[in-house]
């Protein structure tokens, strides 16, 4: 909370940009795997609070048959009927921990929320099928987008259906952070046309330049990574006066304060004023003090002792500052084209991407038309995309007859070798 009346969540939505070879999911696999382990380890104690469930509902059966005993004999004897105690009261049965949670439908992703104060991490490889399944097995239009566009912010919410008996039921905080990765094509498509209800806002794009391929000299060290997410899986989320779980406020320090205040005035004169990209930065104001609580959670979790953060300090507000300038709002750029060429087509800031990461020496209209992220587009789309790289010098036209005969040029195309 950098201030009164505004808070953000320890929420973050992001997204992989890569080819289908760039290594996405491996990028992912170090971190998932601990988390995946770490909610296996819970199950020994699942079953034992299923054990005390079944038991606590057995008691309470029979606390039931002996209230209705009761009542019988009351009525026959005229006298009032007793009221159920609490101990006829049926206890709820708990739920399995989760962590992780892939490929769920908006209702099954809020049933399981319903015993997960904390939240979780809903995991897709490919966020274009995400992006897709929105609204398949919603009754009205746009309900599922609408949800998850409220989902970002980690605030209440209750959910009312008829096929729940009628009975809604109350989720403290819709707290679901999503990670993901996707094509640059499926990017342009799925997400970044259309009208603009400020769902791509909503994401940390991690888009690097492709590197080359080597053995891995480091490896990550899975010692600390446990060490972190057992010390945050350890903390118990705060209570309200109604025993019910509510989040913990962590206010900035006043230095803190004062430095995000400063960057928060000036972000206005660097943002651009419109398009897509003005609605990241919008975001991005939000993003870096979700940024800034996880580090501080962070520094803290890695030290072997020490008391929880209460506040943000100095140093972790400038960090997150400094993660946003120099590299989340480069990748988000890039993600959205603008890094390579404001007001070109999808096409074409598709086709620039998909040459830089394959490493071509030249390219030809038809063979585009057979593989790769524009093989769905007609030939007469992907001369067009090829000729806008070549009015930015990326592209050299070098046509070739197919055959002996006069007849169609096949667009063939050389790479400039300073890319």
């Amino acid at each position: 909370m950098p201030w009164s009346g505004w808070s953000e969540p320890a929420i973050l939505w992001t997204t992989l940009v890569g080819s289908p070879s760039a290594g996405k999911s491996p990028a992912m696999d170090p971190v998932l795997s601990v988390l995946a382990k770490l909610e296996g380890d819970s199950l020994e104690d699942h079953a034992e609070a299923l054990r005390i469930y079944e038991t606590d509902k057995l008691e309470a059966d029979l606390a039931k048959e002996r209230w209705v005993q009761n009542a019988k004999s009351a009525g026959e004897e005229r006298f009032a009927t007793p009221v159920m105690p609490v101990s006829a009261v049926p206890p709820e049965m708990p739920m399995r921990k989760r962590l992780l949670i892939k490929d769920a439908t908006s209702e099954a992703l809020l049933a399981a929320l319903k015993g997960q104060p904390k939240g979780f991490l809903t995991v897709r490889d490919e966020l274009a099928g995400w992006f897709a399944s929105m609204d398949r097995y919603s009754a009205s239009k746009g309900g599922d987008r609408a949800l998850w566009l409220e989902a970002y912010g980690g605030r209440p919410y209750t959910l009312d259906r008829v096929k729940n008996g009628g009975e809604p039921f109350y989720i403290p905080s819709l707290a679901i952070s999503v990670l993901g990765g996707i094509q640059p094509d499926r990017l342009q498509s799925c997400l970044l046309k259309g009208d603009d209800d400020g769902l791509s806002a909503r994401f940390l794009y991690i888009y690097p330049n492709p590197a080359p391929r080597q053995r891995p000299k480091h490896l990550a060290d899975d010692r600390i990574i446990k060490q972190i997410t057992n010390k945050l899986d350890a903390l118990a989320p705060d209570t309200d006066e109604n025993q019910t779980p509510c989040s913990r406020i962590l206010p900035l320090s006043a230095a803190a304060a004062d430095m995000f205040e400063l960057w928060w005035q000036q972000l206005l004169a660097v943002a651009p004023e419109n398009g897509r990209m003005s609605g990241w930065w919008g975001k991005a104001q939000g993003l870096c003090l979700r940024i800034a609580l996880v580090l501080e959670y962070l520094d803290w979790a890695v030290t072997a002792d020490g008391l929880e953060p209460t506040k943000v300090s100095v140093r972790t507000i400038e960090n997150a500052i400094s993660f946003i300038e120099n590299y989340a709002g480069p990748m988000a750029e890039r993600a959205h084209g603008v890094a390579c060429a404001t007001g070109y087509s999808a096409n074409t800031l598709t086709l620039a991407h998909y040459i830089q990461e394959s490493g071509f020496t030249e390219v030809s209209a038809r063979e585009l038309q057979r593989s790769g992220p524009m093989r769905n587009l007609t030939a007469k789309e992907i001369k067009a995309a090829c000729f806008d790289l070549v009015g930015s010098n990326w592209l050299q036209a070098a046509p070739i007859r197919q055959g002996e005969t006069l007849g169609k040029t096949q667009g063939r195309f050389l790479v400039n070798p300073a890319l």
